[in-house]
Order: C-alpha cells, then structure tokens, then sequence
C-alpha cells in the first residue's frame, strides 16, 4: 500500500518539528522577570561593612565589568578605607 511518502521521513521530521517548536517557545517566553537594578555604591559599601565579601566582590564585578583581581582589589580598597573611619 503506497501511502504518497516514505514513512522514514515522518519519523525524521516529527521529532524535528517538536525540537523547533521547542526552540522557538523558549526564545518567546515573556515570562522572564525583568532585570534587576544595577547596585550603587552605597549597596556595595553596604555589603563590605556587613562582611558580606563574595556578594560585594560579585556586585563590584557586575557594576564595574572588571575582573575577579580588580573587584577585589577594589573591594580591599573599600574595606581599608572604612576600618580607617
């Protein structure tokens, strides 16, 4: 019985199509909550003073785009400083 396709090619193409229906339902999801605001420098301050020293590292790294030396360099700075007040 000659169905007008090869029955090889349904099982190709089924598991293809959900694959991108999948794809595209992930790329459209408007369920994704909205950034964060970015910290200021008080927010990283505030977290040096509570000891709170891989939070401020990574909040330094975000707000200042740098690496993980430089945020901790600059984080040191912030503590220095403040023990110093």
């Amino acid at each position: 019985m000659d169905l007008g396709f090869d029955l090889k090619w349904l099982i190709v193409a089924l598991p293809l199509a959900g694959a991108i229906l999948k794809w595209l339902r992930s790329h459209n999801d408007r369920t994704l909550s909205p950034p964060t605001s970015p910290m200021t420098d008080m927010d990283i301050e505030q977290l040096v003073r509570e000891g709170k020293t891989i939070e401020a590292i990574k909040a330094i790294r975000k707000k200042y785009a740098c690496g993980l030396q430089q945020a901790k360099a600059h984080f040191e700075a912030i503590r220095d400083r403040q023990r110093d007040d």
